[in-house]
């Protein structure tokens, strides 16, 4: 593509030379005799190289220079003078207001051509620069957005430390594709049945029905701009994939898996944790029963030991009655009454052995609820 060389100068045959010199090399000229009009079409001429006389009226070339520099988009654009002064005195001010370089009437129609090809050399090699530059910048860009979004997942794969319930673990899920500027449902699949969140709102039926359909398509499943990315007991949906960013939207689909498969973990985890305490409840039921029927019975043997002890009592009592009735010896009689003693002694030794027995009982009832309690 030609370049565009925007030249200046408030002699017409001066403009006409050069025209016709620059257009026979294959350049395309605009050519100004105003430099007040070129400065306010310069816009619309959008020139790559600038010819500029020096001595014009209006407006000289010095100060159209300046402007150029510092107030137009063409600041980078290379100006040359083209100019009869040609004291040293004119060509410092000429590079102080930001001329590329200077030609000097009368010049060479070699010198003039050379001159633009360097000119259209610099202009070519400072837009490689400058895409290049910009290159840089987008992939240098495109890492910082992929490391905060890494690190988005980082943190989230550490917070799920802390998460002792499903709700919890949704709410962080949704906060960090919220932060990713994704709007999304997830559903959660265990053994107690199914829990469906929305990061803002309910989930729909329908959107629970689909995430349910969904699980069954693969690890990821797209719909034009849907995307819907599956674990075993987590499915994540994406309302809206940024479909106008293609790096972008790359990196989201590498990065979700990877904070899909820590929530999914999490989900087993939660699950283990909910049934183990189940099981734990369970187990302090049984032991608070059996406490309870431990204390029934020792205040059940401890009335019957009362009851025994009334009874021998009454007995050895009537005995006593009894033998003033009977012809015995007195001999017979402390002899009736020291085996009713004894077996009186040997009935609350059994009834002493039994408590002790619920003692032991209780030490197990203990052991037991202090390893339910620690875990």
């Amino acid at each position: 593509m030609s370049k565009k060389i925007l030249v200046v100068d408030d002699n017409i045959t001066n403009l006409l030379i050069i025209e016709e010199v620059l257009g026979l090399d294959g350049y395309d000229v605009a050519r100004y005799e105003s430099p007040v009009k070129a400065r306010d079409e310069i816009d619309t001429i959008k020139p790559d190289i600038i010819l500029l006389d020096i001595a014009m009226p209006e407006l000289d070339g010095y100060e159209l220079c300046k402007w150029i520099k510092e107030e137009s988009e063409f600041a980078d654009t290379p100006v040359i003078f083209v100019s009869a002064k040609v004291s040293v005195e004119d060509r410092i001010k000429g590079y102080e207001v930001g001329c590329y370089d200077y030609i000097t009437k009368p010049y060479k129609t070699d010198e003039l051509l050379a001159k633009i090809k360097v000119a259209c050399q610099t202009v070519d090699s400072r837009k490689s620069l400058k895409d290049e530059v910009e290159d840089i910048w987008q992939t240098a860009m495109e890492a910082m957005s992929s490391a905060g979004e890494f690190g988005e997942i980082l943190q989230f794969l550490d917070k799920t430390i802390g998460c002792s319930s499903y709700d919890e673990l949704a709410k962080l899920l949704l906060s960090v594709t919220s932060s990713l500027d994704l709007s999304c449902s997830v559903q959660f699949r265990h053994s107690a049945g199914i829990n469906n969140y929305r990061d803002s709102g309910e989930c729909s039926p329908n959107v629970c029905d689909l995430m349910s359909k969904a699980a069954e398509r693969g690890r990821i499943f797209e719909i034009g701009t849907k995307l819907f990315v599956n674990f075993e007991n987590i499915t994540l949906f994406v309302k809206d994939m940024p479909s106008d960013n293609p790096e972008q939207k790359g990196r989201i689909k590498d990065l979700l898996p990877i904070m899909l498969n820590g929530a999914n973990a999490k989900i087993l985890s939660i699950e283990s944790v909910i049934a183990l305490r189940k099981k734990r409840m369970g187990l302090k039921r049984v032991i608070d029963k059996t406490h309870e029927a431990l204390l029934e019975t020792q205040d059940k043997m401890n009335e019957q030991k009362e009851m025994a002890n009334k009874l021998l009592e009454s007995l050895i009592q009537e005995m006593e009655a009894g033998f003033m009735t009977i012809d015995l010896t007195l001999a017979q009689e402390e002899y009736m009454i020291k085996v009713l003693e004894t077996k009186k002694t040997e009935m609350v030794n059994l009834y002493e052995g039994n408590l002790q027995l619920d003692s032991v009982f209780k030490n197990i009832i203990d052991a037991l609820n202090s390893v339910v309690n620690d875990n």
